[in-house]
């Protein structure tokens, strides 16, 4: 009862990390329960349920929901060697082995047709035998499974979700059967004892790098195959002109003339020193080229859309070209980028994302020709060059924009400006002499701090009293003249 009322449905999650709980009961009014209420309370030791509740099941340490024959939750101090799922259930639900400590395998009888997302993440199963009946295997369902040594899939299932076997570091064998028609995203990523998977012809569907960072591994596809094409070791998917992969390691690749998108992580953590886009090319995805060794990348034309990180963490990167046609820039799209010295944003730029040249500390020249409506978050923090030209579009300069721009000597600020983001200018200890527009209503806390050279010229009695209030001088009261 909750306030005279009967308690009648327990959510997902409920009772998540309630490290002292060690008894449960549960009443004959509660009707159902969401995904595995339980989910980081290790140390039930009890569960209270009377033999006939008319809606849930308790049976060899595993809870269950009668009328949608589920699988809840195992209840992971019941420790043993493998578990037998009843014969008639028809789901393992979302979470339901997470973190079990079971030292060989789960028994999946041919009665279960879905297993849910996370189904069996972090736990210490050894061997998952998946039965005719079952469809799909849900997000994440076996994800960190570390101890996980074999997985027999049979002809039945139809989908296999993003991250499924993700982070299976032991796993070195699987076979996908004729009848699969959709591998998710990061299926198999970091599945470093992943030797070979045979793609059959039933697949029409492929997410992001499915192999990420699984580098030993080799893919075996027909020629014929009607969505998927394997060049050298690099896949493609027809139906959207995607690359999807470099499948393996290679220091050069030049991409095949028909390819439009450059997929998310498909070149992730690859030794690749050098890379040939098409002018086919329309968008780069997310992560797509980061952590490589690239030296020297050219932008085609026609690529409109260069997605998050696509080239973070390239740390021997000294030049990126950009044409005239691109629309927009990532966050974090050339961050950590610690050799990059120069960069020019086109014209037809009109977005320009947070972090985008974070920390790219060798970055002594930015010309901004885009029509940017703001520089977001962090966009140029501790970089390296002594001027900068903001253009007439920009409205509002974001929270640590210029952070700790340690070189940073001239800013031009537009004159249709109305915002100064927190710590925007925080750390430009060369920055001298600043023009604010009257235009501006909004100064961030420490905006300018340690800014200690820096005087403001303004014709606004808002940015006056901003600069008093914060111990900032003003240009003409002769407060800084002494230093100069």
């Amino acid at each position: 009862m909750y306030y005279g009322t009967p308690v009648t449905e327990i959510k997902d999650h409920a009772f998540d990390d309630c490290k002292y709980l060690r008894y449960v009961s549960i009443p004959d009014t509660i009707e159902t329960i969401g995904a595995n209420p339980f989910r980081y309370s290790k140390d039930i030791s009890k569960i209270k349920l009377s033999k006939n509740h008319p809606y849930i099941a308790y049976l060899d340490g595993a809870l269950y929901v009668k009328a949608e024959k589920r699988l809840v939750t195992y209840f992971r101090n019941d420790k043993r060697r493998s578990f037998v799922i009843p014969q008639g259930i028809r789901i393992i639900g979302d979470d339901a082995f997470y973190e079990a400590k079971l030292w060989d395998n789960v028994s999946i009888p041919d009665s279960v047709t879905t297993i849910g997302e996370r189904a069996f993440s972090y736990s210490t199963i050894h061997e998952a035998n998946i039965p005719a009946s079952v469809a799909s295997i849900g997000e994440q369902a076996f994800y960190r499974c570390r101890s996980l040594e074999t997985v027999k899939l049979s002809k039945g299932l139809k989908t296999i979700g993003n991250s499924a076997f993700e982070d299976c570091g032991f796993l070195s064998k699987i076979s996908l059967p004729e009848g699969v028609t959709s591998i998710g995203d990061y299926a198999f990523a970091y599945c470093d004892s992943l030797r070979r998977i045979n793609i059959p012809n039933s697949v029409t569907e492929i997410g992001a790098n499915p192999f990420k960072c699984s580098d030993k591994l080799t893919l075996n596809i027909a020629s014929n195959h009607p969505a998927l094409s394997l060049s050298g070791n690099v896949l493609y998917s027809k139906a959207d002109h995607r690359l999807v992969a470099l499948v393996g390691n290679a220091s050069s690749v030049k991409i095949a003339k028909d390819t439009e998108i450059i997929g998310a992580d498909a070149f992730w953590f690859k030794p690749l020193k050098s890379v040939s886009i098409p002018d086919t090319v329309k968008a780069i995805g997310d992560s797509a080229f980061g952590c490589t060794n690239l030296v020297n990348i050219k932008i085609p034309a026609n690529v409109a859309v260069i997605g998050p990180f696509a080239f973070s963490g390239n740390d021997e990167l000294k030049t990126a070209e950009l044409q005239s046609g691109l629309e927009e820039i990532g966050r974090g799209a050339f961050s950590s980028c610690p050799k990059l010295k120069s960069i020019t944003i086109p014209e037809t730029v009109t977005k320009l994302g947070d972090f985008a040249f974070w920390q790219d500390s060798a970055l002594e020249k930015i010309e901004i020709k885009g029509n940017i409506p703001e520089i977001g978050e962090e966009t140029f923090k501790s970089c390296s060059f002594e001027s900068i030209d903001l253009p007439d579009s920009v409205e509002s300069i974001g929270d640590r924009a210029f952070l700790w721009n340690k070189k940073l000597k001239n800013v031009k600020l537009p004159a249709n400006l109305k915002s100064i983001g927190s710590e925007a200018f925080s750390g430009c200890a060369a920055l001298e002499t600043l023009e604010i527009p009257a235009s501006v209503t909004e100064i961030g806390r420490n905006a300018f701090k340690d800014c200690n050279l820096l005087r403001v010229e303004t014709e606004s009695d808002y940015v006056r009293w901003y600069c008093e209030k914060n111990g900032i001088a003003l240009a003409g009261d002769g407060t800084l003249d002494w230093l100069r």
